[in-house]
């Protein structure tokens, strides 16, 4: 008896998560409304809030390409960092696994560096992208930024509703 109650009650659950999810069940995003495939492209790329960002501030040309392609070479340069750090990881459980723990500190030292090395070049990036900007632009960006809503304080607000 307790285990056709328990089935039962088994079924009806797994019935009604397949309901809620509409037979989705695709943790990775299925389902969810992906902006860059609707935003319209720019420029033959799907820049998404670059591409609404170069029309509100009117860049010509010539800053759009500039713009563009300090976009790009800062992420070839993330894309290099985060691998960097992901391989550090490795060899540091590797080092944790062995109980080598002079190995494992020299990694984590090697670790931190070039995160502090890639939050400097993301300022540095800011930087770039800001000093291609005219004073206009740099106004108009400010209350561009000014009027975002930030998740940060979205969060705070729904945490005070509750």
């Amino acid at each position: 008896m307790k285990r056709i109650i328990l089935t039962v009650v088994v079924m009806v659950a797994l019935s009604g998560l397949l309901i809620a999810f509409n037979g989705d069940c695709d943790h990775l995003g299925r389902g969810e409304m992906h902006h860059r495939e609707m935003q319209p492209e720019i420029r033959g790329n799907d820049f998404g809030e670059f591409g609404m960002l170069c029309e509100e501030l009117e860049l010509t040309d010539t800053q759009i390409d500039e713009l563009e392609q300090l976009r790009v070479d800062h992420k070839k340069a993330t894309i290099e960092t985060h691998s960097q750090i992901a391989i550090l990881h490795v060899d540091q459980k590797g080092a944790f696994k062995d109980h080598n723990f002079d190995a494992a500190k020299k990694l984590t030292v090697k670790i931190f560096e070039l995160k502090k090395a890639q939050a400097i070049a993301r300022i540095e990036h800011r930087e770039a992208i800001w000093n291609e900007l005219t004073p206009e632009q740099q106004e108009k960006a400010e209350e561009l930024i000014r009027k975002r809503p930030h998740p940060k304080k979205m969060i705070q607000k729904k945490k005070m509703r509750k």
